[in-house]
């Protein structure tokens, strides 16, 4: 999911903006989306259907993981699947916004130890130099995948970082902290001795002065989210801390409470409010766009969602507001489970 240009109606002043959104949906055909939202006192919008159908596109799938990445400004995706019983996909892909086209940036030539297995469920961070890190996940064989792979935009060479002390999970979230220069890791379900069970810790995957990265679990905070999986996770670096929202809790019930980590201190805040807020979800989608983070789908006790919230953080106090559309008749998605989001800076898309 691609976004642009959605702020925070509580700036006291009139936006006019404009939004592109990428949403790839289970049994149904991948398309791209485009939100224009119009900021006069309240949110408006309205979505557009992208069409893509003209070119290469990658296949229907979901549970897959997608980033922004800087080198040649575009969405990239790996992995997912598109039904229970399908292999995942292993394959990358690249969405390019400046002439609306997909590209398969890497496929798997065979005969190659050196890549990673076809992964669902796992977690995609870009990170400086030009690579991103695919973290965990499940395989073919839905067996918990042990390992964390760096991805070369460059040469699109795949290296094997696993080291042995690198955390065994899945629905877990992970995000790139600019600050720390460190991978914060939440949650999902871990197999520890090959026992599996949810979890609310964290883990940082953190370089130290341009070294290797090293795993390090910090203490538990006395206060902390509950347990859950796939949920989502964004770093918010206007304000230093990483946003979390919703989930799934042991029980299959849906969460709706949103949380800050600060890395510095090590501690969470749990975020409260007096208006209203999203359902209860789980396997949404999020993106930041430099000031708010959106979510966007999801399940819940209704049935899959097809809404647009976003929270906004002050120094004081965090807002959710949900964004509606312009009016009756407008399209928008159809509700939609397993998307994955990734935000581009260059032109806030």
């Amino acid at each position: 999911l691609l976004l642009r240009g959605s702020k925070a109606n509580q700036r006291q002043k009139a936006w006019n903006n404009s939004a592109h959104a990428m949403l790839h949906e289970q049994a149904m055909l991948a398309w791209l989306v485009a939100m224009s939202s119009c900021w006069q006192g309240r949110a408006e919008g309205a979505w557009h259907n992208m069409d893509t159908s003209q070119g290469s596109t990658p296949a229907v799938r979901a549970l897959h993981a997608a980033v922004f990445e800087d080198r040649d400004k575009t969405m990239l995706i790996f992995g997912g699947r598109n039904s229970p019983s399908s292999t995942p996909a292993l394959e990358v892909w690249q969405y390019y916004r400046n002439n609306n086209q997909w590209q398969a940036k890497w496929t798997d030539p065979g005969g190659s130890t050196v890549v990673p297995p076809a992964l669902y469920q796992h977690a995609a961070v870009a990170v400086p130099e030009n690579v991103v890190y695919f973290i965990g996940g499940l395989t073919e064989t839905e067996s918990f995948s042990a390992q964390v792979w760096s991805f070369s935009l460059l040469n699109n060479e795949w290296v094997d970082l696993a080291d042995g002390s690198a955390p065994i999970m899945r629905g877990h979230s992970a995000v790139w902290d600019p600050d720390n220069s460190a991978v914060l890791i939440f949650a999902g379900y871990r197999s520890v001795s090959e026992v599996v069970s949810l979890t609310n810790t964290i883990t940082y995957y953190q370089d130290f002065g341009g070294g290797p990265f090293y795993w390090i679990a910090p203490e538990q905070p006395s206060s902390s989210p509950s347990a859950r999986a796939r949920h989502v996770a964004v770093y918010d670096d206007a304000h230093g801390v990483m946003l979390v929202h919703g989930g799934e809790d042991e029980n299959g019930g849906y969460l709706s409470d949103t949380w800050e980590y600060h890395f510095s201190g090590n501690y969470w805040i749990e975020a409260y409010f007096s208006g209203d807020i999203p359902q209860a979800r789980a396997r949404h989608a999020a993106a930041f766009d430099g000031v708010c983070m959106l979510i966007t789908g999801g399940i819940s006790d209704l049935g899959k969602l097809e809404d647009l919230w976003e929270y906004c953080r002050s120094e004081s106090q965090g807002t959710w507001l949900l964004l509606q559309p312009l009016g009756p008749g407008w399209p928008r998605p159809a509700g939609r489970t397993g998307s994955a989001a990734g935000w581009g800076p260059h032109g806030s898309v």
